[in-house]
């Protein structure tokens, strides 16, 4: 859908079409599960350019996929091409932890990423010696539909911005949050390679874990904004959530002086989409603040030849979804 200067339109995905891979080295005793209420991030969301020596950023890249020829990967969402098979984002997390922490103030601080980079290598660093499963987490984006559309766009050659404002991809960023039970997944990682296709039915047999497909899960909003809903609902937006500017080439701190309420607590629930909701803590507000929606940064531009343009959402979304092995591989979910 098209629509005036200024529209957002959703780029979708869809649970079963995002993964999670715990990848590990299972000779015992090598892998150590995640310590109860672990959390880390992987990637900045104010990065808008590459270093390339950077493992961080070697960690997230995008392919341009192609099903019936090559696919090709870059550390940047893919500029001037068409994807006929949609894009799908990467992203690895840090693998070596300092055995102490469970979080840090830059969620990034008590991790670091392999010796040789962040999909290849070991924990050489004595300041981090504790292997942890390699988190690599997959999002396969229907990008292909808008395809007819791109010539319409505020960037035909790059036509996609992610909610919080980022069009180059460089800003990329994952959280985790060990929600394991204590000694599930090191059971896991010992006793799940009865064989290399990622089959999660081993672990189900030996009592690992159980797995239930047929049970969809649910969380409640942090948030009241109606911004999902509305592009649920309309098929377009006329800004970002959250009111995000679109930033690029770089980052500039922006504050929006309309804040929407918080809600707490957040509920887990499995069941239909009309479950409980949270409460709210904290009131929405408006405030006086200096810093505008204007700048080196934050990208404005006119409508394109046909008086038109627009943006493609990417609505970022996380899932927990398969596990893997570098010598053997179990899968108890959803791949893309």
């Amino acid at each position: 859908m098209l629509s005036y200067v200024g529209a957002f339109h959703l780029l979708a995905t869809k649970p079963d079409l995002v993964a999670t891979d715990y990848l590990f080295n299972d000779t015992p005793g090598y892998t150590t599960e995640f310590p109860d209420d672990f959390r880390m991030l992987s990637g900045d969301p104010t990065l808008r350019t590459l270093d390339p020596s950077s493992f961080a950023q070697q960690a997230i890249t995008f392919l341009c996929l192609d099903f019936s020829g090559t696919s090709t990967r870059y550390n940047e969402l893919p500029k001037g091409m068409s994807c006929p098979s949609g894009i799908r984002s990467q992203i690895n997390f840090p693998s070596c932890w300092n055995g102490k922490d469970t979080d840090s103030p830059s969620h990034k601080s008590h991790v670091a990423f392999l010796s040789t980079g962040p999909d290849n290598g070991t924990c050489t660093d004595p300041a981090f010696p504790v292997t942890l499963p390699r988190i690599f987490m997959e999002v396969y984006w229907i990008s292909q539909v808008f395809e007819d559309q791109r010539k319409f766009a505020m960037t035909p050659s790059q036509p996609f911005v992610f909610a919080n404002g980022d069009p180059t991809g460089y800003g990329y960023h994952a959280d985790f949050f060990n929600g394991w039970a204590p000694g599930v997944l090191q059971k896991a990682l010992y006793g799940c390679n009865c064989n290399p296709y990622g089959d999660p039915t081993c672990c189900v047999d030996q009592g690992i874990f159980g797995m239930n497909k047929s049970s969809t899960c649910y969380i409640t909003n942090t948030v009241d904004e109606q911004s999902k809903l509305l592009i649920i609902s309309l098929g377009t937006l006329e800004t970002l959530p959250g009111n995000n500017p679109i930033q690029a080439p770089c980052y500039q701190t922006y504050i929006d002086p309309i804040a929407p309420a918080i809600l707490s607590p957040v509920y887990i629930y499995n069941g239909s989409a009309g479950g409980p909701t949270g409460t709210v803590v904290t009131p929405a507000q408006t405030a006086i603040v200096t810093q505008t929606a204007d700048g080196s940064c934050i990208r404005k531009g006119g409508a394109s030849s046909s008086k038109i343009s627009s943006w493609f959402l990417v609505w970022a979304v996380l899932a927990v979804s398969t596990v893997e092995s570098s010598l053997r591989m179990f899968d108890f979910g959803i791949t893309a």
